[in-house]
């Protein structure tokens, strides 16, 4: 969960509720004050062949022969 501060009474435990393709709707749940913002994009992990445990590797390799 992220905690925001309120833009309207400054409340500094609104919540981000929703996210679609960088932009996320926040609330806040004391003045009940609802609006949009950019959402930065979350780093993508990308798994390789080291990051792969060992039983899956195997299975990779007996899959491709």
């Amino acid at each position: 969960m992220m905690h925001l501060e309120c833009p309207t009474c400054c409340w500094q435990k609104a919540v981000l509720v929703f996210e679609q393709e960088g932009v996320g709707t926040a609330f806040c749940p004391h003045c009940q004050h609802m609006w949009e913002l950019a959402v930065p994009a979350r780093p993508v992990r990308v798994t390789t062949r080291k990051n792969v445990p060992r039983a899956v590797a195997a299975g990779d390799r007996r899959i491709r022969r």
